[in-house]
């Protein structure tokens, strides 16, 4: 476990073993694997690896965009850390990006509420072929509807849809939301029957999204009221 691998790491400092790359490739996703919340001190090993003039390969960088996209690792702001990685792999390894190294890389978007950057990873990923996970789908459902770009997130859906991957509440909670935020209630009443009709019903989760959404709106109405006066 990471406990033991953590013991075994620093014993190698104490009787002056210097780790190399392999080491470092073996003990960082030991110590990720119990609890996501050590990512921060994955990374910093990681970081102390470069400080040792050990540079990562594209199996290193990857592991590290796994690491940095960990959702519960997001308090620890690590999203910014695994685009950077992705960047690293889509320059100089682009090659091995796979569906798993695209869908961290589309999920760390999603932590940061960047959807622009969603959308290219999504599209350069599409354009060379790689399938498509359906956590992928759902994160750029998830982060394209919190920006209340309800037509990107509709075309995802499509996609999906298209794909063979059957959409979950999640999504089509989180696109209801985003309708709500672009005040298009046509599609709103237009998701929620499509749910019905697949034999979704909405629950706490979709309330959740359009009580976010519809309180969002309102937050805006009253600043554009406070402008106007």
């Amino acid at each position: 476990g990471a406990e033991r691998a953590w013991e075994c790491f620093s014993a190698m400092y104490r009787n002056a073993v210097k780790p190399n790359l392999v080491t470092y490739k073996k003990i960082i996703p030991l110590i990720v694997e119990d609890d996501a919340f050590n990512a921060a001190k994955a990374l910093s090993l990681f970081d102390r690896m470069i400080a040792e003039g050990i540079w990562p390969d594209a199996a290193m960088l990857r592991i590290m965009l796994g690491v940095c996209s960990k959702k519960k690792a997001s308090p620890f702001h690590l999203w910014a850390r695994a685009l950077a990685f992705y960047r690293g792999l889509e320059r100089e390894h682009a090659h091995t990006l796979d569906t798993v190294s695209y869908s961290a890389a589309i999920t760390a978007c999603e932590m940061g509420g960047d959807w622009q950057m969603a959308l290219e990873i999504y599209e350069t990923q599409k354009s060379r072929s790689v399938s498509v996970a359906e956590v992928a789908y759902t994160n750029l459902i998830l982060v394209t509807s919190a920006h209340a770009k309800h037509h990107l997130a509709m075309r995802i859906l499509d996609d999906m849809v298209e794909d063979g991957v059957v959409p979950d509440l999640v999504c089509y909670s989180a696109l209801i939301g985003g309708c709500i935020r672009s005040m298009r209630w046509d599609l709103v009443v237009k998701l929620m029957d499509e749910m019905e009709s697949i034999g979704i019903h909405p629950d706490a989760i979709t309330h959740r999204f359009m009580v976010d959404s519809h309180g969002g709106e309102a937050k805006k109405s009253e600043e554009r009221a406070k402008d106007d006066v």
